[in-house]
């Protein structure tokens, strides 16, 4: 076995274990993916701070009809 073949195996053991763990606890896995996701964004479009998250980012406030 050559170490790529064991550093394939390893990375996909902690994938199968990950997944399985977020089936067990969703929420502490959005909110995981919520400040992945933010702190991506901030590194690709250089924002200094952002506090919302991205659920409250992507949803617009409703207009009143008239």
């Amino acid at each position: 076995m050559s170490i790529g073949d064991i550093i394939r195996s390893f990375l996909e053991l902690a994938a199968i274990i990950f997944v399985v763990w977020g089936l067990f606890h969703e929420d502490k896995f959005i909110k995981f993916e919520e400040k992945l996701f933010a702190r991506i964004r901030r590194k690709r479009f250089k924002v200094i701070k952002g506090n919302v998250s991205f659920a409250k980012a992507v949803s617009l406030p409703r207009r009143k009809s008239v």
